[in-house]
C-alpha cells in the first residue's frame, strides 16, 4: 500500500513539475470543492463511514492539541480509496451505490485542517500545509514560484499546489479496533464551527444512513 501512494505522488509531482498549469487548476478546483461542501464536514465522514459499512462510528474531541478523529471499524481504505483523494473527480464509489458523492465531501475537511491523518490497512497517509509548502519549494526555484504567483494574481501567502495531491506515508497500526480513523489537525478558528455541526447532529441522521446504528461522541462533555 505504502508504495502504491508513493508512486502515485511521485506521478503527480512529475505533472505539476511538467505543467504548473494543471496543478493551479487542481488547486482551484479543490478550493472550490471544500468550499461547495462547508458546513456539512462531519455528516460528510459520517456518510464516508456508511459508505464503509460501519455500524458504528467514534468521534473524539482533543480540545488541548486540536485534535478532532473519526473512528470506524468498516472496510478499510483501498488503494482507489487513495487515489481518489488524491486525483479529483476520481472515485472508488462509481460501481456502488453510496449516499458520498465520488469522495469529494471529504474535500471539505481541508477548510478545518492544517492537518489530516488517516490510518487504515497498515499505513498512515497525512496531508499538511507543511508538507505541500515543502513540495511546492520541491517542484519549482524561487523564480519559477514567482512567475505562477505574479501569473494568476495569488497573494504571496498562497501555495498552489492541492492539499490533498501529496501526501506523507508511514507503516503504521491502529492499534485499536478500528480499521480506519481520520485524525484532523484543526485550525483553532474553525474550532466553533466544529461544535456547532456537532450539536446539530441528531438522532435522525441514522434514519438517513445505510448501516451505521450508533454514533459515540467523546471529549465533548465539557466543552462550550
Amino acid at each position: 500500500m505504502r508504495y502504491f501512494i508513493e508512486q502515485e505522488a511521485d506521478k503527480k509531482r512529475k505533472l505539476f513539475s511538467e505543467s504548473y498549469a494543471e496543478m493551479v487548476g487542481a488547486f482551484k478546483h479543490e478550493n472550490e470543492t471544500s468550499k461547495d461542501y462547508n458546513g456539512r464536514q462531519l455528516l460528510e465522514l459520517i456518510q464516508n463511514a456508511d459508505d464503509a459499512g460501519a455500524k458504528y462510528i467514534l468521534i473524539k474531541i482533543d480540545k488541548e492539541n486540536q485534535i478532532l478523529s473519526i473512528s470506524n471499524h468498516g472496510e478499510a481504505f483501498t488503494k482507489e480509496g487513495y487515489r481518489s483523494l488524491m486525483i479529483q473527480n476520481l472515485s472508488s464509489k462509481l460501481k456502488k451505490t453510496y449516499i458520498g458523492n465520488k469522495g469529494l465531501g471529504f474535500r471539505s475537511i481541508i477548510n478545518w485542517s492544517d492537518r489530516i491523518r488517516i490510518i487504515s490497512n497498515g499505513t498512515t497517509v497525512e496531508f499538511s500545509e507543511e508538507k505541500r509548502k515543502k513540495e511546492f519549494i520541491r517542484l519549482f526555484k524561487e523564480e519559477e514560484r514567482l512567475k505562477i504567483i505574479k501569473e494568476f494574481s495569488f497573494t504571496k501567502n498562497v501555495n498552489p499546489l492541492p492539499f490533498l495531491a501529496i501526501p506523507t506515508v508511514t507503516n503504521s497500526q491502529n492499534g485499536n479496533q478500528f480499521t480506519t480513523t481520520i485524525e484532523i489537525k484543526y485550525i483553532q478558528d474553525y474550532y466553533e464551527d466544529i461544535i456547532s455541526q456537532i450539536k446539530d447532529l441528531k438522532p435522525e441522521v441514522l434514519l438517513f444512513l445505510n448501516h451505521i446504528t450508533k454514533i459515540e461522541l467523546q471529549g465533548f462533555e465539557n466543552v462550550n
